[in-house]
């Protein structure tokens, strides 16, 4: 599987950032990144794959999956995959855990205790479907105790709906949101507004073409 540096622009300088002063202040404490959803089919486990699997280069990192509609069943059967810790299965130096035990929330705990450097949490759509009303489930309180929040959403007319329904529910302050497949100027505006809320906000273009050109600093 070839490393793709989506979303890790940003990401990896921050981690390695922060890595040296969580070791002084909390050495045995993972670091949870939740990525989440606008709607279903946003993205967000392709994301998390991606990240997950760049940080495995570097540091101890598991993949958790807590999307019960997620995609990474596919994602097994196309790897040969060996056995883990625990019950998680291993692709080089990345341990994923599919569907731990249908989703038990409770279960987070024993992998926690494991003492990866990160965990990444595909959790899905933020609510639990693309209804008007607000569902949220019970994994939602893992989004809110996540020491980072990644917002995964794209600029398609019919799916702004849900886009928007999360900026007017949610306070998005400290996340990073995602745009994926969008253009230039689409992009722009979008991260004009955003920002007039959500000034400390981080907002990244996750188009193909504008992300690869940055793989260098992945190296930094």
């Amino acid at each position: 599987m070839k490393r793709n540096p989506i979303l890790l622009n940003k990401m990896i300088k921050d981690v390695k950032e922060e890595k040296k002063y969580n070791q002084e202040i909390e050495s045995n404490r993972s670091q949870i990144i939740a990525v989440v959803g606008a709607y279903e089919g946003a993205g967000c486990t392709h994301h998390a794959l991606n990240l997950a699997y760049t940080l495995s280069k570097n540091y101890k990192t598991a993949l958790v999956e807590l999307d019960n509609k997620s995609e990474l069943v596919g994602f097994n059967d196309e790897y040969e995959l060996k056995e883990g810790t625990l019950d998680s299965k291993r692709l080089e130096d990345l341990e994923v855990y599919f569907d731990i035990e249908g989703n038990n929330i409770s279960n987070l705990a024993k992998i926690i205790k494991q003492k990866y450097e990160y965990i990444i949490l595909d959790m899905g759509c933020i609510y639990e479907d693309n209804s008007k009303e607000i569902k949220r489930p019970e994994k939602y309180n893992e989004i809110c105790r996540a020491d980072k929040r990644i917002l995964i959403t794209q600029l398609k007319e019919w799916k702004n709906k849900y886009f928007e329904r999360v900026i007017n529910n949610e306070d998005l302050e400290d996340w990073i949101i995602g745009i994926n497949l969008s253009n230039i100027e689409d992009f722009t505006n979008l991260k004009k507004e955003i920002k007039k809320t959500y000034k400390k906000a981080i907002v990244i273009n996750l188009e193909y073409c504008e992300v690869f050109k940055c793989d260098s600093k992945l190296h930094e």
